[in-house]
């Protein structure tokens, strides 16, 4: 098998891994800081974090690995702003 496949093999594995997690639980930020914690783990990654908009329309952040509590706090965007707001 190629590296290239190897690699594609490894995130497949890691997005079905985290999805049995993610309908294992009614606790929803138990489940996302689960599957955070196993992504990370397997696909080798420094800092991951989970938004998800809420009910003004903000997102904000719901599950962190690898950042400091400021920058956790600090996971708040608008919609369309930077990267994850355009989403």
């Amino acid at each position: 098998m190629n590296m290239q496949a190897a690699v594609a093999r490894q995130a497949l594995d890691g997005v079905y891994e985290a999805s049995k997690t993610l309908v294992s639980s009614l606790d929803v930020a138990k489940a996302f800081r689960e599957s955070l914690n196993y992504l990370v783990r397997t696909m080798e990654w420094r800092r991951a974090f989970v938004v998800l908009a809420e009910p003004d329309r903000q997102l904000g952040g719901l599950s962190a690995k690898g950042l400091s509590r400021d920058e956790q706090q600090r996971l708040q965007f608008r919609p369309g702003e930077g990267t994850v707001g355009r989403a």
